[in-house]
């Protein structure tokens, strides 16, 4: 054999007693195996006039094959495992616990866990919670229309007989009074307010103060905020999907 060989894509086995070597790994790195004689020829290329080496054949039917070797056959590293990995995989578990699993020997393999004072956004995200909302506001109306609250639903999957998807409800905060009108889009929101509005002051007898919305398109259109400032109306805007 001229020159050096070297084999690619092996693996350690440090229990195996001997290397194994596939003969479809030597033909998938272009080498030619001719077997007969009990022995096999391993050849460079397809002419099979230049010779790697030639291996007999031992009595287990198998071809023993020696290499030369040096001491550092591989290398070692040490490998410091993330603790917010292991956070991961046992679920978003709290970094105390991992400790304590890690401590008492719980669990086979858990490293050390270090670093737990990280923010995991995840935890952040699923874990949170937001304070519950108070059954009662903390504020009532005085008497009728001085805080009206609005909201706009739909749009439905079946239309009414009246083509509308839509609906619309204002409440009156002090008598809790209700009115719903139908709409066929959003953009009637502005119209069906000021019906509302004239309806209401004229049968009561008292002015619309506050109209409380969310912060949906059809309830801050440019039209519908010049409205209410020009009579006066106080705009009162909420998060969305919330009391």
């Amino acid at each position: 054999m001229k020159g050096k060989r070297y084999i690619k894509e092996v693996m350690l086995v440090p229990s195996l007693a001997e290397n194994l070597l596939s003969v479809g790994q030597m033909t998938e790195h272009g080498y030619f195996l001719v077997f007969g004689d009990h022995k096999v020829d391993i050849f460079d290329d397809s002419s099979l006039s230049n010779t790697v080496v030639s291996v007999k054949q031992k009595g287990n039917w198998c071809f023993t094959l020696t290499f030369n070797t040096i001491k550092e056959v591989a290398l070692k590293t040490n490998v410091q495992e993330c603790s917010k990995i292991w956070h991961k995989r046992f679920g978003h578990f709290n970094f105390r616990s991992l400790k304590l699993l890690q401590s008492q020997a719980m669990v086979l393999g858990l490293p050390e866990i270090q670093n737990g004072e990280v923010l995991c956004h995840g935890c952040v995200l699923g874990k949170g919670h937001r304070e519950p909302c108070p059954k009662e506001s903390k504020w009532r109306a005085k008497e009728p229309l001085e805080l009206i609250h609005s909201d706009v639903c739909g749009p439905m999957q079946t239309t009414s007989l009246g083509g509308n998807k839509y609906f619309i409800t204002f409440i009156d905060d002090f008598s809790r009074m209700c009115w719903v009108y139908f709409l066929r889009n959003k953009s009637e929101t502005f119209h069906v307010f000021k019906k509302f509005q004239v309806m209401v002051e004229l049968q009561s007898g008292y002015h619309v103060k506050r109209l409380r919305t969310d912060w949906g398109g059809e309830f801050i259109s440019a039209n519908f905020l010049q409205f209410c400032e020009n009579l006066g109306i106080e705009r009162q805007l909420t998060v969305a999907y919330s009391p």
